[in-house]
């Protein structure tokens, strides 16, 4: 099975965008439609709306492989990563989900699911040093993100392993643009 790298423009970033730019573009990769409705419905069904923060759901399930990309354009980041996959670096890879667990941001918890996986490291290395980008984060902890909730309000979820041990195979890329386009 080939690796495909994509610059699609979805109607979630259309929605995230009106009246809002980025500061950066990003890599990400979505998920297989029927775990993304599991993730999605768990995320309804257990979180209720009245703890949401501003920022409320994530209501796309995606991992985000390298967000700081400078370039707004697609052509330039796949460039880079079509040199990978023509020296078979890039090709389709398993990960595995992990716990429910969360960040600790300023105003709001995160709460996530953990993604592991050493190709994906790989990945985010790869295009880390090959394309222009900037980071504020140290270390790389790559995660789906379900919702911005108030702090603490989601603590009685950290260690479920409802999706723990999932396995979804990652077979394209997408690029989202600062601009939305």
């Amino acid at each position: 099975p080939s690796f495909k790298i994509m610059a699609r423009f979805k109607d979630f970033y259309l929605s995230e965008m009106t009246g809002k730019k980025y500061d950066f573009s990003c890599l990400l990769f979505d998920f297989p439609e029927t775990i993304s409705k599991e993730i999605q419905t768990w995320g309804r069904f257990n979180i209720d709306d009245d703890i949401l923060a501003k920022d409320g759901r994530e209501n796309e399930t995606h991992v985000t492989v390298l967000y700081g990309i400078h370039t707004g354009n697609a052509s330039e980041c796949f460039s880079i990563l079509n040199i990978a996959k023509s020296l078979a670096l890039l090709k389709p890879f398993e990960i595995t989900l992990g716990a429910v667990t969360k960040f600790d941001a300023s105003d709001c918890d995160v709460l996530k699911i953990d993604v592991f996986g050493s190709e994906l490291h790989k990945l985010r290395r790869y295009a880390e040093l090959g394309i222009e980008n900037t980071q504020s984060h140290p270390e790389y902890k790559p995660h789906i993100t379900l919702a911005y909730v108030e702090k603490n309000s989601c603590d009685h979820f950290i260690g479920s392993d409802f999706f723990a041990g999932r396995i979804v195979v990652v077979n394209a890329l997408d690029f989202s643009s600062k601009d939305g386009t």
